[in-house]
């Protein structure tokens, strides 16, 4: 096997880890807890991918401190239970590391909790290099987070490859000069990521491993 770019980049939430139920679960407990209300799910999936600070400062600005720290409790409480890997993922990466590539996480999570969950998943001795929320000035959707990994790295923006679920995964990629595939199995709609324009779109992993891992390359 060799793989199509030397570099592979992944977004965490929603396309490498399923964690999407452990994401919303607590978003809606702590504006339960604190609001008096849940919210909209559909509206709090538009917000993975962007910073947890970010999205609780826009939807309730007066209370945002006292909703993060009721979130991060809650998640802490229930990583374990509600946190999983996608079917076939871990193989994938694994094969990659095999075939040569240098892969990583770049991820709008904070690194405290991000680094927990990839050795619960047995993912961190593959995934070696993290940029989360905090490690630079600007988030994603600029091209910050993604350009600190390729530095990280050294390698340039046109070796390397940015699989997400999220617009803000597919805008980074762009402003940052990389390949974007979009992945539809996380919190993104496909007619969302299709509106960014990747490289591509798969449904599974086994779609993701033909334009990682091409037997013709």
């Amino acid at each position: 096997m060799a793989a199509r770019w030397p570099v592979v980049l992944f977004d965490f939430d929603g396309t490498v880890a399923d964690t999407i139920e452990l994401i919303v679960s607590g978003y809606q407990y702590a504006f339960h807890t604190v609001v008096g209300r849940e919210w909209d799910e559909a509206e709090i999936k538009t917000w993975i991918g962007s910073s947890l600070s970010a999205s609780l400062g826009r939807a309730a600005p007066d209370q945002a401190e006292r909703l993060f720290e009721v979130y991060h409790a809650w998640n802490r409480e229930h990583t374990e239970r509600l946190v999983r890997n996608y079917p076939g993922l871990p193989a994938l990466i694994w094969d990659l590391v095999a075939a040569g590539a240098r892969c990583g996480i770049v991820t709008s999570r904070r690194r405290v909790s991000t680094e927990p969950i990839l050795a619960l998943l047995g993912l961190d001795h593959l995934l070696p290099v993290l940029v989360a929320d905090g490690d630079v000035e600007r988030p994603k959707p600029q091209a910050d987070p993604i350009l600190a990994a390729l530095e990280a790295l050294a390698a340039e923006p046109e070796r390397a490859v940015y699989v997400g679920d999220t617009v803000f995964d597919l805008q980074a990629a762009a402003a940052a000069g990389v390949a974007a595939l979009g992945v539809t199995w996380g919190a993104g709609t496909a007619a969302a990521l299709a509106a960014c324009q990747p490289l591509a779109l798969v449904e599974d992993v086994d779609q993701l491993r033909a334009w990682l891992l091409p037997p013709s390359v």
